[in-house]
C-alpha cells in the first residue's frame, strides 16, 4: 500500500512589517546665538530693536558685543524730531543715519530708526551713564520712544525675532 504524501504544511512567514511611514522632515532648528533676542520686540539689519507696545527703540545685544563698552552716548538731536524709516539695500543701509549716534572704544556706530515716526522721548540717563546700554540693551538701555506714523506699512520691513536670529548667525 502506498501511503499518501502529507499535504504540505504552510510555513508560516514572519508578518510584514507595517511599511515605515516615510520620516517627519525634522522642525527647522532656530539656528544658535549667543546674544539675547526677546520674541516680543521687531527688529532692523542695523541692529536697532523697536517694542510696538510702548515704542521704545534700542540697540540689540549684538550690537552692543560688537561695538564693545559703550563711553559716549547723543541723542539731543533727536528729542522732538520726525524720523523716517531707514531703508536698506540687501543688509545695508541706504538712508542716512538719525542725527543721534553711540561711541565705544571700537566705533562711532551710527543710528537708524525702525519706523518712522515724532520722537516723544530720549533716555536721558544714558548721557552720565552710557554703559546701561552695554548692561541693559533691552530694559534700562533703550535710546527713545517714537510715535510711528506709519507702522501698518512699515511693520513688514522689519524683522521678527527668529528672523533677527538667523539674520546674525550668519554674520
Amino acid at each position: 500500500m502506498s501511503k499518501k504524501p502529507e499535504p504540505k504544511k504552510e510555513e508560516k512567514k514572519p508578518a510584514a512589517a507595517p511599511a515605515a511611514k516615510p520620516a517627519a522632515k525634522p522642525a527647522a532648528k532656530e539656528p544658535e546665538v549667543k546674544w539675547k533676542i526677546p520674541e516680543n520686540l521687531l527688529y532692523t539689519k542695523t541692529h536697532q530693536w523697536f517694542d510696538e507696545k510702548t515704542g521704545k527703540v534700542g540697540l540689540t545685544a549684538y550690537a552692543t558685543d560688537k561695538l564693545g563698552e559703550i563711553s559716549f552716548v547723543d541723542l539731543d538731536g533727536i528729542d522732538g524730531a520726525e524720523l523716517t524709516q531707514v531703508e536698506m539695500s540687501g543688509d545695508n543701509p541706504a538712508s542716512d543715519p538719525i542725527d543721534a549716534n553711540v561711541e565705544s572704544s571700537k566705533a562711532v556706530g551710527d543710528l537708524y530708526s525702525p519706523v518712522s515716526g515724532t520722537v516723544k522721548k530720549i533716555n536721558s540717563a544714558l548721557m552720565d551713564a552710557p554703559e546701561t546700554i552695554n548692561e541693559d540693551p533691552y530694559g534700562k538701555g533703550w535710546l527713545f520712544t517714537i510715535e510711528p506714523s506709519n507702522l501698518d506699512e512699515e511693520k513688514s520691513k522689519l524683522l521678527s525675532a527668529k528672523a533677527y536670529k538667523a539674520f546674525v548667525a550668519k554674520l
